[in-house]
């Protein structure tokens, strides 16, 4: 090796090793919507007067929006790169954020939903491929991106955790400051993806319409593979129960009186959980496998059951309260073991140059199981209170749980080897390496 390749080799490593730097921060700032969903269906009911069921019905709103622009946000996306579709993301969060601070009428609302799901669109199906592009090809290449993640979304849920508490406080101060204070971390996501190094692609660069062919053939793939297709369901359907726990948490503690600076206070320490157990994710996969997908599915909805049944009963409002903030810490729990996994089986056996394509598919299950149930649960909380909505919606989460589950059984968690040809059509080195070492003890 003379001298310029070795130049040329430190010169990538150090590339490598600022993104693997930047990655944390991005996660903290531009990752998601900080100092916003603990005061955001306050700020909605009580500056914007906007009723509880319209308020989940913008979610419903940001669903369909995604379903509609995932597909070509993917195409453009896959022309762009990373980078720079993450730098689009946050800027477009930016301006949603905007639109509810200064927006008067519920059009102004859904469109602030609908920039805000493209925002995320790009985002999503974005960050787990800047961090697996990042990290050389090796065999332990997932293992690292599992360690590097996992410790990512740690900080994310500690600074989540932090701007919550603040929120809740300055909320009360003035309700806009949170809300500023939200654009102006979308903001610093932006310069933080800007930082980035963009890593050439292996392959040649492709053309739009070349983007769309190759997506129309993953929308293709995920029909006929088995595997997927379960993997997709599974995953949707715990995505919708989690964002209707989102609104109706938060919708629960103000309907039994809690103030805006401990709704703050709660939420934070159930981002600090979900962080923890985040951490917990790879380990609570070795010990339940093929069946973690499951466990999480009953226990988060076993979880709304019980929440449901306390919030009916005649109790001391501080045992009440207290109880149900403990079931609150177990399906956040849940949540940060779901985010964990989430990525992992996504990126299992699959091709860096098809990954986001495959997210944009998972996005697009994602929002139809969220558009579909929150619309339920938005009917269901115009019917009812919120303490009987809880109970209803967690019968039905244990029933489509029941049917998910049996669905899911003979086609997750299975071999390498016993995956046929249909299930494997992008499989990564990482997969081909782990099948001939399988077969190669098999022949021994």
């Amino acid at each position: 090796m003379d001298e310029l390749q070795k130049i040329l080799i430190k010169k990538e490593a150090q590339r490598r090793k600022k993104n693997m730097k930047l990655y944390p921060l991005y996660m903290m700032f531009g990752y998601d919507l900080m100092f916003y969903y603990a005061i955001n269906i306050l700020f909605l009911s009580e500056i914007k007067h906007v009723s509880d069921a319209h308020i989940m019905l913008l979610s419903s709103m940001y669903a369909l929006s995604s379903v509609i622009l995932i597909l070509p946000i993917s195409a453009i996306t896959s022309k762009i790169r990373t980078k720079k579709a993450m730098m689009c993301g946050n800027l477009l969060n930016a301006i949603s954020t905007l639109c509810i601070i200064i927006g008067n009428t519920y059009i102004v609302f859904i469109l602030s939903q609908v920039l805000s799901a493209i925002a995320f669109a790009f985002i999503n199906i974005s960050v787990s491929p800047m961090l697996k592009e990042t990290i050389p090809q090796s065999k332990e290449k997932n293992k690292i991106f599992g360690n590097v993640y996992s410790k990512s979304f740690f900080r994310y849920c500690i600074f989540a955790a932090l701007s919550t508490i603040a929120s809740g406080y300055l909320y009360k101060i003035d309700p806009y400051i949170p809300m500023f204070l939200c654009v102006l971390s979308s903001i610093l996501g932006f310069v933080i993806a800007s930082n980035f190094v963009q890593f050439k692609k292996e392959e040649k660069e492709i053309t739009l319409k070349e983007s769309f062919i190759q997506l129309k053939d993953v929308v293709i793939f995920g029909a006929k593979s088995k595997r997927l297709k379960a993997l997709l369901l599974a995953l949707g359907l715990i995505w919708g129960i989690l964002v209707t726990f989102t609104t109706y948490s938060v919708t629960l503690l103000k309907n039994l009186e809690v103030s805006p600076e401990y709704i703050g206070i709660i939420l934070a320490l159930l981002e600090i959980l979900k962080g923890r157990f985040s951490e917990r994710a790879n380990a609570f996969h070795d010990k339940h496998r093929n069946t973690s997908i499951s466990k999480i599915l009953y226990i988060i909805s076993i979880s709304y059951i019980i929440i449901g049944m306390i919030a009916n009963i005649q109790i001391p409002l501080v045992l009440k309260i207290s109880m149900i903030i403990i079931l609150f810490f177990v399906i956040r729990g849940m949540h940060g073991i779901y985010a964990i996994l989430y990525n992992r089986y996504l990126n299992n056996f699959m091709q860096t140059k098809v990954l986001p394509s495959i997210y944009s598919l998972q996005s697009i299950v994602d929002n139809i199981f969220r558009g579909v149930i929150t619309c339920i649960a938005s009917g269901v909380l115009t019917l009812t209170n919120i303490q009987y909505a809880t109970l209803i919606m967690g019968i039905l989460f244990v029933v489509l749980s029941s049917i998910v589950t049996g669905y899911m059984r003979d086609r997750i968690g299975l071999n390498p080897l016993e995956y046929d040809s249909t299930d494997t059509k992008y499989a990564s080195n990482e997969r081909n390496t782990i099948k001939y070492e399988e077969t190669k003890k098999i022949n021994q």
